[in-house]
């Protein structure tokens, strides 16, 4: 593609330029390292430069999306887009463009804002025009003149539009543009820049076959002389050479010589290429072989440069893969976590209001059993005790000639059915030695119509069995024993212990009138009893033929 390379950078550069150098655009200080790569960036001096810019510049800008720093990201994707297009990888460019204008719109406007979104339309401009897009080049280019702040933004970007037509050799458009540019040239002070407007001028007039055109570049060299830019000497050295060239060719050769000269003296290999095509023309036996060889030479090491840059993509994508799979996996990791945490909290609370409802229903259960103590005990007072007492009363007061001992028989009565409530519902204490305790209960019952048998009971291990339990099968053996000397007539009662691992079984049986099973409230106070340690008792009667309980736990 023939136009000149070194102008396709030259707004990029001048933009990039202030963007980097104006605090008052960026409002915060870029540090060190990030400008000495930016710095690469806008001129590069080796093949090098780039690759390493490019992994410095791309890290930063992630670094920057972490800590949510837009205005840092955005700036760093500005450069990498740079890069990009200096390295030749125009959709890569594009689309990192194209997200540095995303991230923008999302921020409000200010002079920094501004500066970069000028920037990277001009940009896109430019890498379309590379891909001869002149429709979204001139579009782009278009975009960019709405965010130009001064005149010299506007004039830039009229040059830039004008090498749109310039590559289509549509001469008279690309004028055009010119005549924009130099008309507000007087409100321009960059030298540089009015030098290259007058400089493309006069060479597009050179194309048209206009008088003046010779005119204008001599000015623009006069321009550039006078601030001695060696590339914008190189650029009217080499334009001057063509014009001269059909009509002077000695002269044409003596500025290309001196564009040769500044080309080895930036050591530019492309700027040597230009001014060598331009000298065979002159001197073809003199420099067609180094022409030759610089060619191969650009051509091997552009090819290298491009191979090692793509390399360093790829790696570097193969590097943000792995990065966003790595944290792709530790965002799934921490949401089962936080899943995890949110079931363990909702089942600790759950716990909580359970362990609350259980204490709760205890705490009512406990009352109600003590409710139905009270009032069995209260039950028990009136029928047995308060009965027999009134009963005493009675006889004394109806009776002149009292028989003292039918009244301490009755007494006695009365105090050993007293005695028998006061054990029943007495606290008890079966840490230790809980054999005796329950070989006490047993033989208490014990009288001389009535035999009380007890098998194994000294044999039986209770370490084991919790106090609770042991507590449970006391009141129902006692509770069985008064059962069963109120209503049985029974002479012979045995009770045996029985222990197989860690299950017991207790099993009673008196040789009673026995009874029909319906339960009382004794035989229901058992069953209650059993039920609160997971245990369980069963009943077997039949009349006149005894009864039968066992209890399992």
């Amino acid at each position: 593609m023939k136009h000149n390379v070194s102008f396709l950078f030259f707004y990029l550069v001048i933009t990039a330029f202030l963007l980097t150098n104006n605090g008052n655009c960026f409002g915060q200080k870029k540090g060190d390292s990030l400008q000495y790569y930016v710095d690469l960036v806008n001129q590069p001096q080796t093949s090098n430069d780039l690759t390493q810019s490019f992994q410095f510049i791309n890290d930063a800008k992630e670094d920057a999306l972490q800590l949510n720093d837009s205005l840092k990201a955005i700036y760093c994707l500005y450069q990498i887009a740079s890069i990009e297009y200096k390295g030749g990888f125009y959709v890569d460019s594009e689309i990192s463009a194209t997200e540095g204008l995303k991230l923008l719109s999302n921020i409000n406007p200010s002079p920094y804002t501004i500066k970069l979104n000028k920037g990277f339309y001009t940009l896109l401009g430019m890498l379309y025009r590379e891909q001869r897009n002149d429709t979204m080049s001139n579009k782009m280019y278009n975009s960019a003149l709405k965010y130009a702040e001064s005149s010299l933004d506007s004039l830039t970007l009229y040059n830039n539009r004008s090498n749109l037509y310039k590559d289509k050799e549509e001469y008279a458009l690309e004028k055009s543009e010119l005549l924009k540019a130099k008309a507000i040239i007087t409100r321009v002070s960059d030298t540089l820049a009015k030098a290259r407007v007058l400089d493309n001028l006069g060479f597009v007039n050179h194309k048209l076959n206009q008088s003046n055109s010779l005119s204008l570049m001599q000015e623009a060299l006069e321009l550039r002389r006078a601030i001695n830019d060696p590339r914008s000497l190189f650029t009217s050295y080499i334009n001057l050479a063509e014009h001269y060239s059909e009509i002077e060719a000695e002269v044409a050769n003596e500025y290309a010589l001196k564009a040769y000269d500044i080309a080895n003296q930036l050591n530019r290999a492309n700027y040597r290429h230009k001014a060598l095509a331009m000298l065979i023309n002159f001197n073809p036996n003199e420099f067609a072989i180094v022409y030759k060889r610089l060619n191969d030479s650009i051509t091997l090491a552009n090819q290298q440069s491009v191979n090692k840059f793509a390399l360093m993509k790829y790696d570097t994508a193969e590097k943000e893969g792995l990065l966003k799979e790595s944290q792709l996996k530790s965002e799934k990791q921490k949401r089962k976590t936080q899943l995890y945490q949110a079931i363990g909290i909702v089942m600790s609370l759950f716990g909580v209001f359970l362990f609350i409802i259980i204490r709760i229903r205890h705490k009512k259960e406990k009352l109600q059993e003590i409710y139905r103590t009270e009032s069995r005990i209260s039950k028990k007072v009136h029928d047995e005790v308060a009965n027999d007492i009134y009963h005493v009363m009675t006889k004394l007061q109806s009776e002149d000639d009292v028989n003292n001992e039918d009244v301490l028989d009755h007494l006695e009565s009365i105090y050993v059915k007293t005695r028998d409530i006061s054990k029943e519902n007495a606290t008890l204490h079966v840490e230790e030695n809980f054999n005796d305790l329950i070989k006490d209960l047993l033989i208490s019952y014990k009288t001389t119509d009535l035999n009380v048998i007890t098998k194994n009971v000294s044999k039986m291990d209770w370490k084991d069995i919790s106090d609770l339990k042991k507590t449970t099968v006391y009141r129902v053996l006692q509770e069985l024993m008064t059962n069963m000397r109120k209503h049985s007539e029974a002479t012979i009662v045995v009770v045996s212990f029985d222990r197989t691992g860690n299950k017991l079984k207790i099993q009673y049986k008196d040789n009673g009138i026995g009874c029909k099973l319906v339960k009382s409230n004794g035989l229901q106070n058992t069953e209650s009893r059993m039920a609160s340690i997971k245990g369980s008792i069963s009943f077997e009667s039949h009349i006149n033929n005894g009864f039968k309980a066992v209890m399992s736990i």
